[in-house]
């Protein structure tokens, strides 16, 4: 599994002695008495096919066709071939630039 941690607040509560999972020897996130909710600071683990296919497998789901990866590509793709065809790219990276400054006389 793959994901990046933002930790903005402290969670407390008695589903932390049921984290959702392990990062090395760390308890991350918390479970619910009833097994219902689960959550964690690790975001972006949806992304990553393995760990979704496993995930909803636990929840007696269907797998996910989805490769995350190829859809996100295949789509900036899509987006750039868009852009290229529909926008002056010059003209926009000429109006990014900064103005040159010029010495005072």
């Amino acid at each position: 599994m793959r994901g990046y941690e933002m930790h903005l607040g402290v969670t407390t509560g008695a589903g932390l002695a049921r984290p959702m999972l392990r990062l090395g020897n760390r308890p991350e996130g918390a479970v619910s008495a009833d097994g219902k909710v689960v959550g964690c600071y690790l975001h972006g683990v949806f992304a990553s096919d393995q760990f979704r296919r496993e995930f909803l497998a636990r929840l007696g789901a269907a797998p996910s066709a989805l490769a995350y990866d190829a859809s996100i590509d295949a789509t900036l793709d899509r987006l750039a071939d868009h852009l290229a065809a529909n926008l002056d790219l010059d003209a926009v990276l000429a109006a990014a630039r900064p103005p040159r400054l010029t010495k005072a006389a």
